[in-house]
């Protein structure tokens, strides 16, 4: 330069000259251009490549980029999601049972909710109407039409709700020794098997929207004796050994005349020779899982699903 000691290198064979930068002035020049407006690192490269050089340029550049703490707080573009946990299969029919309350529905016989359960062993489906959602009606219900029917599962499967986080349902599996397994919040696809069975039953119920308490049971029976492409078979056929009849049916199954104590034994032993089946996952969406994230010191936690304009989603 003239008039002083200071020696300036520039690069020349670009269309403009390019001043070359010391170690200790690269990180000043990148935060002057990059603060300006925050863009992104192939913008970035551009801006500073167009008046700088140094070696490792664009390396330098693509780190800092990716180390800006005001960028990764306002440009979310792909958040690290988990793979969903899978659940052992179960060792026995009605071992494990899945729950959830579904409501407010349209007030039908004084009902507003239905206690939703499903065995995953057997897919066997049960829907108990519900005058509300308090945690005492749904620990009686749970007790009186799934309990004393099939017998107390080892696990059972629920989301956060007030009504399976009270401590009287606590109390309740506590008291039988079942354990309580919860889903991940803002996560219903961790209760598939019972949120898929919500779907054929609300279609159902929504053509008998006033009158669904009338409907429901009939709506069931169909439910039970459905072929279910996953498992290749019906709950009511994994529950019983046999389908059941339906309205409309012609033949009759005839009775063959077995003694009851060879059908109990040759029922059994067909029962026990039942595998369980793997549940279908629809719509499974692809894990992103950084593998910066085994290493890194910190993380960023998402704060909700709703976002606010001009927030911060972390």
């Amino acid at each position: 330069m003239p008039d002083s000691e200071i020696s300036l290198y520039c690069n020349v064979n670009s269309k403009s000259n390019r001043f070359y930068v010391p170690g200790e002035l690269r990180r000043k020049i990148f935060d002057n251009l990059h603060n300006m407006s925050h863009p992104g690192i192939r913008t970035t490269k551009a801006l500073i490549a167009s008046r700088y050089c140094w070696p490792n340029q664009n390396k330098d550049i693509t780190n800092w980029c990716r180390a800006c703490i005001p960028c990764q707080k306002s440009k979310v573009r792909q958040y690290t999601k988990a793979p969903v946990s899978q659940f052992l299969p179960p060792d026995a029919r009605f071992s494990h049972v899945h729950l959830d309350v579904i409501g407010p529905l349209p007030i039908s016989g004084g009902f507003r909710y239905c206690l939703t359960m499903v065995d995953r062993f057997t897919r066997w489906p049960e829907a108990v109407p519900l005058l509300d959602a308090k945690a005492d009606t749904v620990a009686i219900a749970f007790m009186f039409n799934w309990i004393s029917r099939f017998g107390l599962p080892q696990k059972v499967t629920c989301d956060w709700g007030g009504k399976f986080e009270s401590g009287l349902f606590q109390m309740l599996t506590r008291m039988f020794g079942i354990q309580c397994v919860r889903t991940a919040a803002f996560h219903p696809s961790s209760n598939g098997m019972v949120e898929r069975m919500h779907r054929p039953l609300k279609q159902a119920l929504m053509c008998n929207k006033q009158t669904w308490f009338e409907a429901l049971p009939l709506v069931l029976l169909g439910l039970r004796t459905v072929l279910r492409e996953d498992i290749n078979a019906k709950a009511a056929e994994l529950t019983y050994g046999t389908n059941l009849r339906v309205p409309g049916q012609f033949f009759v199954d005839c009775n063959i005349g077995i003694p009851l104590p060879d059908y109990l034994s040759r029922l059994q032993e067909l029962m026990r020779a039942l595998k369980p089946s793997d549940p279908v996952h629809h719509g499974l969406k692809a894990v992103y899982m950084p593998k910066d994230l085994q290493t890194c010191p910190h993380v960023f936690v998402r704060r909700g699903p709703i976002k606010r304009a001009f927030g911060n989603a972390i």
